[in-house]
């Protein structure tokens, strides 16, 4: 994952969503439209962030092929 400059050229800060997601394919597209329309901000300054919380519904190939803005992270479960 990168770390985005926080200020562009233009001034605007870089914005970042992080959505945690466990077998949520049927809501993430819903998700993330409202909030690609609600924040009305420049493409190239959002950043949309998936914790993955090991879906097993194929929300991560999804999400790839569908956000171009879109970036994953692995959430990591502490073993006992």
């Amino acid at each position: 994952m990168h770390s985005p400059e926080v200020e562009s050229k233009s001034g605007l800060a870089t914005v970042t969503v992080i959505v945690l997601n466990h077998n949520g394919k049927r809501l993430l597209p819903e998700c993330f439209h409202s909030l690609v329309a609600m924040l009305n901000y420049p493409k190239e300054r959002l950043q949309l962030i998936m914790v993955d919380n090991g879906p097993t519904d194929g929300s991560v190939e999804h999400m790839k092929a569908n956000f171009e803005c879109f970036e994953r992270a692995d959430s990591e479960t502490p073993h006992h």
